[in-house]
């Protein structure tokens, strides 16, 4: 088994794990109802949540296991020549709340600068949503496991992404021709969380957080901060268009050629929520 095969077989066994203890949960919530001989309205979205999450964690967990069995892919070495573009020194990256089917890059007039639309299959979405309306009585909704296509301003297929579900946050990047080519995570560094974009076996992008102020400041391996992310902050220049548009305000340190990496990872970073 390659090493990106145990990946995801850890990845797999995870969601397996999550998915069958939600599962129990639910038939635990399902046997007081019974035995109570009490149904409550909140019992009963939580056993929908429960189960919805569940069923998909554990069907995406059989899945990632059977995989990690039989592909014999590995990581495609960095190296490779990638796109680059022209950014604006203050941008936001978000989800307008009427449409909710992905995330776009805007500057301060929303024009897009690029997008990450979800290509979930359709079952498994309708078991998402159910998860995500009880996510409003217990948070579940960032535990599901999706997926993307990553475009750039022209509608360029740039990455396929697939976000793994659980508690343990891990988003992988396939490019075009279906290699996998990076992965992103969170990590304990000198007792501190960080997120980290690894190409291959190189660390090519790394995001600290500001304890102070809720800031993720994103820095290449050489330790060059790049641009710095508040999340929900409300851009003055345009408080309006931005005000019911969850997500990250940017700020900019460079502007020109922005590789087509950080530019996935600041969307892979919004699948934290």
């Amino acid at each position: 088994m390659t090493e990106l095969g145990k990946m995801i077989a850890q990845d797999g066994k995870r969601q397996a794990i999550f998915g069958g203890s939600a599962l129990a949960v639910m038939l635990g919530f399902i046997g007081m109802m019974v035995v109570t001989d009490r149904v409550a309205w909140l019992g009963v979205i939580i056993c929908a949540g429960l189960g919805a999450s569940g069923i998909l964690l554990l069907r995406y967990g059989v899945i990632d296991l059977h995989a990690a069995q039989n592909d014999l892919r590995a990581f495609r070495q960095a190296g490779d020549e990638e796109p680059c573009y022209l950014m604006r020194k203050r941008m936001y990256v978000g989800t307008k709340v009427s449409e909710r089917n992905g995330f776009h890059l805007y500057d301060m007039t929303q024009r897009t600068y690029g997008e990450m639309v979800d290509t979930t299959p359709p079952a498994k979405k309708v078991l998402s949503a159910i998860a995500a309306i009880a996510g409003q009585t217990y948070s579940t909704h960032s535990l599901m496991p999706k997926r993307y296509q990553i475009r750039d301003e022209d509608g360029t297929l740039l990455f396929y992404v697939h976000k793994k579900g659980g508690m343990h946050w891990r988003v992988y990047l396939e490019d075009p021709h279906n290699r996998y080519v990076a992965y992103a995570q969170t990590e304990k560094k000198d007792k501190a969380k960080q997120i980290t974009f690894v190409e291959g076996d190189t660390i090519r992008w790394v995001a600290n957080s500001d304890a102070y102020f809720g800031q993720l400041t994103i820095h290449d391996q050489a330790g060059h901060a790049y641009v710095e992310m508040k999340n929900n902050g409300i851009p003055i220049e345009a408080p309006d268009e931005f005000d019911k548009v969850p997500g990250d305000l940017l700020n900019w340190n460079e502007t020109e050629n922005i590789p087509s990496s950080l530019v996935a990872f600041l969307f892979l970073l919004q699948t934290r929520y």
